[in-house]
């Protein structure tokens, strides 16, 4: 889905990456209503609901593939090294990938067996910690992680 103020078109740099990248990948750039204004003009709620009725009638994406692919893909090397958010995907059903194959998250949790005491050091010498999160997130679960 394209951002605000913006053209489905936009999005075809990154689709033809994922091509290349992933050859023989589905992908379906969801136009909000006419692109430009409606991306600006529709409220979100309208924009989520225009959204999910588009992937809900996509033959392509039934079944929970999207799901089933992050599920059994996110801490793959090759996807670990191109998809940020694989570097911050946490199955807890899949615990030991998670630990050993994530890049990102594991090592600044300090969820590995050995410890980077310098991350430690680095929040104790903040002077304020920030956190923001979005209350509507549908993405991010819990959306306090996020």
């Amino acid at each position: 889905m394209h951002g605000i103020v913006a053209f489905t078109s936009d999005m075809n740099e990154l689709a033809g990456w994922l091509r290349t990248s992933f050859p023989g990948i589905y992908i379906v750039s969801i136009e909000i209503g006419n692109d430009f204004d409606d991306s600006f003009l529709w409220s979100l709620d309208k924009q989520v609901e225009h959204f999910c009725t588009r992937i809900r009638n996509d033959i392509h994406l039934q079944q929970a593939r999207f799901h089933q692919l992050v599920t059994k893909y996110a801490y793959e090397k090759f996807i670990q090294d191109r998809i940020s958010i694989a570097n911050y995907w946490h199955n807890p059903t899949q615990l030991n990938k998670y630990i050993s194959q994530c890049h990102f998250l594991p090592d600044i949790n300090n969820e590995r067996e050995t410890h980077n005491k310098i991350y430690c050091t680095n929040m104790l010498k903040l002077n304020a910690f920030v956190i923001t999160y979005l209350d509507l997130d549908e993405i991010i679960v819990p959306k306090q992680s996020g």
